[in-house]
């Protein structure tokens, strides 16, 4: 998981294996996203705080991304192993807000 602070990530830097889901949640006050630095890559949208969004990486490489509003927040993701046959790149899945708790719940 990467948390989005205001004008920060962390950890700024992750290496994850082909296939794997990267969650993004917004701790910070702002809105904040993750953005593809490259054009025509990947994007959570912009998450209000307490929203989360999830991207799964299916090919290795260096993905560098920034925040839109705020381009000096820089994170990179770095990829290895084999890629996902017969999947795209990159799938993005959210913004989701997290449900309340029900009181008694556990």
């Amino acid at each position: 998981e990467i948390k989005i602070d205001d004008y920060t990530y962390a950890p700024i830097r992750t290496t994850v294996t082909a296939g794997t889901k990267v969650k993004f949640t917004n701790n910070g006050a702002q809105p904040h996203n993750a953005t593809s630095s490259d054009a025509g890559g990947w994007d959570t949208g912009l998450l209000a705080k307490g929203e989360a969004a999830s991207v799964t990486f299916n090919r290795p490489g260096t993905y560098t991304y920034i925040c839109t509003p705020h381009p000096s927040m820089i994170g990179q993701i770095i990829v290895t192993g084999q890629a996902v046959a017969a999947a795209p790149p990159t799938v993005v899945e959210g913004p989701t807000t997290p449900r309340p708790q029900m009181p008694g719940a556990h």
